[in-house]
Formats: structure tokens, C-alpha cells, sequence
């Protein structure tokens, strides 16, 4: 073959390369790759401790939970319990509720009954051995929030037979300073919040705190709340245990307005919608002082001893009045309700921590102790108040003398229970 052979053959293979390389080109535009193969799904691992009382993964768990960090909430904006548990799937929410307009009406399942849920704080039922009470979950305090949907009344009481709402809130940590922000909106709305960590030796302190005040959108139909919390904690042997204390105390009082009576669809003539004509003193208070105590201590290699205990003491004022009628002096119909509750709880037992063919195992024993104690004074009372210029009088339960008019006909009674488990 001669050399000019060659060189043609040469350039005839290069041509034939170069072409069929366009041809791929134009192939890979027109078809592009497939994609990658889907990754299997990531399932959240973040530690659970509601559904039977032990640590596990949340995919481990034996319940249907679902929760929500601090965190979130706090990028979120969130200020109260309502619109934390309103993030979350399968639960019903609903501003206002009997306790007054900053409580929540939960509904579990499409329950919405007020006691078909129970609701803990750092382990301890909020309410005691009656009913949930939402008024004690410090929101600008919380780690994260689970919830159980389900029975759960072997392990957590009578009152869990739709689910459980768990509220566990932050401890003190070594590096951390303290943060504090400053909310304000509408209707005379202002609060602050904070928490401040620090350190000595090895032990942890926190304090935390809430002020918030809102003028209301009608006269005494206003709302303040004050919140301290006070936590510290400690290694026990040789950090093998801990041991962590507790204190907290709540003022809490929502101004009430009384309901306007109607014609139909529409306000009773005569009834000014920017008027109060509920009685002077009318509120829901609330004030709550609260201690626990969470011990967790080693009695032998694997054996722990571990136990929460707490007391807590409520005292209410629950002041109502209502219009009966739209008359131009019209008559109207109260209540006074002063309940005070007492209420003790404590829970401990012991827990064998090994393995059983290579996994983690837990075996506990124990028990649980729960004592409620409620005692409370009424009245009902009638009274007349003017629809043009109300000056409505001071419930009978008030020290403060009252006009000879402005109660008709008054009742009292003085009932008490208590319940234990």
C-alpha cells in the first residue's frame, strides 16, 4: 500500500469517528440520560420518650407520635400552644375554649372533649387528677413537643384513652448565654421573653421568663400573663446519674366580655358591640406554683433507679355575667367560681439497662402515685346594668362594697373532691 493510500484511508477512518460521534451527540440531546435511581427514604431517627416511658428511635416506636422542636417554633414565630399543636398532623385546634380566650380547644381523633387527652409537662400531668390544663405549657420554653394518638390509659391514666400531648422543656447547657426577644401588635399587645443559662462547678442552672399584656378589643376584655421558671441539674455518681429540680409559677388573668343577646342573625338592638356589660371584676385568673423533682441513679451495674415527683397548687377565680335581656335597662345573670386544687404526683421505679443478643434492652418495675384535691365556692347573682351607659356592679364575691341594687337574688355553695391513683 503506498503512503498517499494510507493517508486516505487515515482520513476516511477520522471522518467515519467524527460522524458517528455527532450522531451520539445528537442521540444524547434528544434521549437524555434517566435519572439516577430514587434513594430510599430517609425515616426521622430523633429520640421518643412517650410512647411506653423508654428512650427509643421514633420509627421504632410502637405508637403513631408525631413532634415538633423548639426550634421549629421559634423560626415559625410561634407564641402559643394553639399554633404549635396546629403544625402538626391529625390534631384539631381551636383558639378560645371554657378556661378562657387564650386557652386551646384540642380535639384528638375528632374528640373534642376537654378531658379526652392528657397532657404532660417534663413527665408530670398539667392539671393534675382531673383535666388537661394548657394554661401551664411555657411555649417560649420548649424542646420539642410529641404527640400520641391513641389508647394510652395503662401507662398514662383514664384521661388518655384519645391520646397524649408530651411537652418537654429545654435544660440548662454548658456553652449556652441567654437570649430574650421582645414581641408588640395590635390591640395594646407587648411581651418579653428570655432565659438565661450559667454554670457552676458541674452544676446547670437556667432561668427562664414571660410577660405579655394585651388591652383586649373591648373594655376589661384584656389578658396579662407572668411566667418564671427555674431549673437546675446536676451529674449524680460520677455523671452515671443525674439529678434535676424544677420551680415554676404562673399569673395568669383573661378579662371577660360579656355575650351580646341577638335578634335573629344579628345584635339586639340597643347592644353596642363596643361596650362591656359584664360585671366589673368578670375574669378567668389563674395562679400556679408548681415544683418536680427528677432523680436518675445507678444501684447497681446495670440497674437504675429512676423518679419524678411533684406538687403543684392551684388557685382559680372564674367570674362570669351574661345578658338576659336587651332591654334598655336590662337584667343579666353571673357566677362566681373560686376553685383550688391541690395536686401531688410521683412516679418511680427501677430499670434493668443491658443487651439481649446484640441490641439494647429494658426491663422496669415499678409504680405511680397520684393525688388530686379540688375545693371550690360559688355564686350565681343577678343584676341590672344600662345598655346606653353600663356601669356594671362588682360580683358579690368582691370585698368591695357593693350598691344595694345591684344584686337581686344570690346563692352559695362550697362543694370539694379529691381523687387519687
Amino acid at each position: 500500500m503506498t503512503i498517499e493510500t494510507q493517508i486516505a484511508h487515515t482520513r476516511r477512518v477520522a471522518l467515519v469517528l467524527v460522524a458517528c460521534a455527532g450522531v451520539a451527540q445528537a442521540q444524547t440531546a434528544q434521549n437524555p440520560p434517566a435519572a439516577p435511581p430514587a434513594q430510599p427514604p430517609k425515616f426521622d431517627t430523633a429520640v421518643t420518650v412517650t410512647t411506653d416511658r423508654t428512650e427509643e428511635k421514633q420509627i421504632d416506636a410502637p405508637s403513631s407520635v408525631v413532634q415538633i422542636t423548639g426550634a421549629e417554633l421559634a423560626a415559625r414565630g410561634v407564641t402559643t400552644l394553639a399554633d404549635a399543636l396546629a403544625l402538626l398532623p391529625g390534631l384539631e385546634v381551636s383558639a378560645g375554649a371554657d378556661e378562657g380566650p387564650m386557652t386551646s380547644g384540642i380535639a384528638l381523633w375528632g374528640l373534642r372533649e376537654f378531658d379526652a387527652y392528657a397532657l404532660f409537662i417534663d413527665g408530670v400531668p398539667a392539671g393534675g387528677a382531673y383535666n388537661p390544663n394548657t394554661a401551664f405549657v411555657p411555649i417560649e420554653n420548649i424542646e420539642r413537643i410529641e404527640v400520641v394518638k391513641g389508647p394510652n390509659a395503662v401507662l398514662y391514666g383514664q384521661t388518655a384513652f384519645a391520646g397524649i400531648i408530651q411537652v418537654f422543656t429545654r435544660s440548662a447547657q454548658a456553652g449556652r448565654r441567654g437570649a430574650a426577644t421582645f414581641t408588640g401588635g395590635t390591640l395594646g399587645t407587648v411581651g418579653a421573653a428570655g432565659a438565661l443559662d450559667f454554670i457552676q462547678g458541674d452544676k446547670l442552672w437556667r432561668l427562664s421568663f414571660l410577660a405579655r399584656h394585651a388591652d383586649g378589643w373591648q373594655p376589661r376584655a384584656g389578658d396579662r400573663e407572668e411566667r418564671v421558671e427555674l431549673s437546675f441539674g446536676k451529674p449524680l455518681a460520677s455523671g452515671a446519674g443525674q439529678l434535676k429540680v424544677i420551680g415554676r409559677v404562673l399569673d395568669r388573668t383573661q378579662g371577660f366580655g360579656a355575650p351580646f343577646p341577638r335578634a335573629g342573625a344579628e345584635v339586639a338592638p340597643g347592644v353596642s358591640i363596643d361596650r362591656n356589660y359584664a360585671v366589673t371584676d368578670a375574669a378567668v385568673a389563674d395562679r400556679i406554683a408548681m415544683g418536680t423533682v427528677y432523680v436518675e441513679r445507678p444501684v447497681g451495674r446495670t440497674l437504675f433507679l429512676v423518679s419524678t415527683s411533684s406538687v403543684s397548687f392551684d388557685s382559680q377565680s372564674r367570674i362570669r355575667s351574661f345578658l338576659a335581656s336587651a332591654d334598655p335597662v336590662a337584667s343579666a345573670q353571673g357566677s362566681a367560681l373560686s376553685p383550688e386544687q391541690l395536686d401531688i404526683f410521683d412516679d418511680t421505679h427501677l430499670e434493668w439497662r443491658s443487651s439481649w443478643r446484640g441490641r439494647p434492652s429494658l426491663l422496669q418495675a415499678g409504680g405511680g402515685y397520684q393525688f388530686g384535691r379540688l375545693e371550690a365556692e360559688a355564686s350565681l347573682f343577678d343584676y341590672a346594668v344600662s345598655l346606653a351607659q353600663p356601669h356594671p356592679p362588682r360580683p358579690p364575691t368582691s370585698r368591695a362594697k357593693r350598691p344595694s341594687s345591684s344584686t337581686v337574688a344570690i346563692s352559695a355553695a362550697r362543694t370539694c373532691t379529691s381523687s387519687s391513683t
